[in-house]
């Protein structure tokens, strides 16, 4: 069941779950009514700082909650507020928030394909790419992985409102998988293998 929510800010600043279906619906707002962003307007263009930090810290507080401890307080991005976030920044954010959550695994998943050779990041950062997507933590051929920059060939080097939701909803929904155990009241087909001894 956790697996089917991800996080939404509004301008109320409260998190609501919203069926992975509406990820692109996501609405990413500031605190300050001056600095306020509505996704209709800004969906493509580059997330901030104080934007970035806020989807961050909402998706710790969720996750520690749904894992039985006291939410945590973590910083993953430092900088001006209302400066961009650049696309090794969001990767090791992603990183930090999912080795938050490693002592909460109860099961190991398939791993995931991975084409190293797509991927471009420095030495440091890639590795931190290619574990998170073949433990099933990132999309292979997500934007942050594979995305050009439209007037060049190099890798975009920012992240936008709508895909840092998708970002964050992709890490959930596998952070789920391996956090819980399933439920025989949701999975019945469980019952089935438990007495075929599989």
């Amino acid at each position: 069941m956790v697996g089917t929510f991800i996080l939404g800010i509004t301008s109320l600043g409260a998190l609501l779950p919203l069926s992975v279906s509406h990820a692109r619906k996501l609405e990413l707002v500031a605190f300050q009514p001056a600095y306020a962003r509505t996704f209709e307007d800004t969906a493509d263009l580059p997330i901030h700082v104080k934007e970035a930090n806020w989807l961050f810290s909402s998706s710790l507080k969720f996750m520690d909650r749904a894992d039985g401890i006291k939410p945590r307080k973590m910083t993953f991005f430092s900088g001006n507020p209302g400066s961009s976030v650049n696309r090794v920044e969001f990767l090791n954010a992603l990183d930090k928030l999912e080795r938050s959550q490693e002592k909460f695994y109860v099961m190991i998943v398939r791993r995931q394909y991975m084409d190293p050779n797509v991927i471009e990041f420095p030495p440091a950062e890639k590795r931190i790419a290619e574990n998170l997507i073949v433990r099933g933590f990132l999309a292979p051929t997500c934007p942050l992985v594979v995305g050009r920059d439209a007037s060049s060939s190099k890798p975009r080097n920012t992240v936008s409102l709508s895909e840092a939701g998708d970002y964050v909803a992709y890490l959930i929904s596998r952070w789920a998988q391996q956090s819980h155990h399933s439920s025989l009241q949701w999975s019945p087909s469980l019952e089935y293998l438990g007495k075929k001894g599989h």
